[in-house]
């Protein structure tokens, strides 16, 4: 299969210091991003050949499925992936300590080709905290646009992404993220939750 090299950016949320305040960082960060995946049956959508069941963070929509990972180690994770396409080893994070850096990956298969092809894959993400505060609202992510469409059973993984710095005065983060296959008028509505917690 082909290897792609985009550029993926990353835009960071947070707040400055006063609620309702935000904070938006473009980091463009150049990966090689390989265009081949691994089987489906290994990332978390089949049990024993039996489609595994919705969750918050992992839903389908008919042929179309999408999960939502946050990882502390998205720099590793990418480089992994552009030297073994398809090898998603990854923990998926539901507590961080103060400080360290959290990026929203989107793992995604069955998107269907346009004309030309290619798959128009769009997040639209939200980030609240626990003290109400919208962070982020309807941020539009290009996930996987204008380009070609693996074949199933591999994987495709965002190159584009949505980070936060977690900060001491946060209990707790929701995150979500509409992801839509615009071609096939398909989307599957994802949360994911971090909790701050005490560990260094």
């Amino acid at each position: 299969m082909p290897s792609l090299r985009p550029v993926r950016r990353v835009a960071e949320l947070g707040s400055l210091g006063g609620v309702g305040m935000k904070r938006i960082m473009v980091l463009v960060l150049a990966f090689a991003l390989g265009c081949a995946g691994g089987s489906s049956d290994l990332q978390g959508w089949a049990v024993d050949g039996r489609p595994a069941p919705d969750e918050p963070w992992r839903k389908r929509d008919g042929p179309f499925l999408a999960m939502l990972f946050l990882t502390d180690q998205a720099e590793a994770l990418y480089n992994r992936w552009n030297t073994e396409p398809g090898n998603f080893a990854t923990r998926n994070i539901h507590a961080a300590p103060p400080g360290t850096k959290v990026e929203a990956v989107v793992v995604f298969l069955g998107c269907e080709p346009d004309a030309s092809g290619n798959c128009n894959v769009w997040g639209s993400a939200t980030v609240e905290t626990d003290d109400g505060r919208v962070l982020a609202r309807d941020v539009q992510v290009p996930l996987w646009v204008g380009r070609p469409a693996v074949p199933d059973p591999a994987l495709n993984i965002s190159e584009h992404g949505v980070g936060l710095v977690v900060e001491e005065s946060v209990s707790s983060y929701r995150l979500h993220m509409v992801v839509s296959d615009r071609t096939a008028q398909r989307e599957v509505r994802l949360v994911h939750e971090l909790a701050v917690s005490s560990e260094q």
